[in-house]
């Protein structure tokens, strides 16, 4: 059996613990977020100097001289192609949206397997 001071200090430990696996957690969701977000710049960027992309005064984004070779139209080709369809018509309650969307998803995930073993 435990003493009073072992149980306190046990108890004391899984706290401190506790809080150091939820600061790590914390820290990878911020850092998978910078990484998400790094990428994207970084694809921006890229496309700005190949000049497939340009902003206009308001910031917003537009197509430039060489867009039609670029990554963004695939991008856009690729989600016309595989997801506004299936996003045309979505159910009301929370379970069938939810249900749905992992469908979405799943399916998804499958079309960008078969494209990249293509190409």
């Amino acid at each position: 059996m435990l003493s009073e001071d072992q149980f306190f200090e046990a108890k004391s430990f899984l706290q401190v613990y506790k809080d150091a696996h939820r600061c790590l957690e914390q820290a990878a969701r911020k850092k998978a977020a910078f990484d998400k977000y790094n990428a994207f710049y970084s694809k921006v960027k890229e496309g700005q100097d190949e000049r497939e992309l340009s902003f206009d005064t308001q910031g917003n984004l537009q197509p430039a001289v060489n867009f039609k070779s670029g990554f963004f139209l695939k991008l856009g080709q690729f989600v016309n192609k595989n997801v506004n369809s299936k996003l045309e018509s979505l159910p009301n309650s929370y379970e069938a949206l939810s249900s749905h969307l992992t469908g979405v998803i799943e399916d998804l995930k499958k079309e960008i397997l078969t494209a990249k073993t293509k190409a």
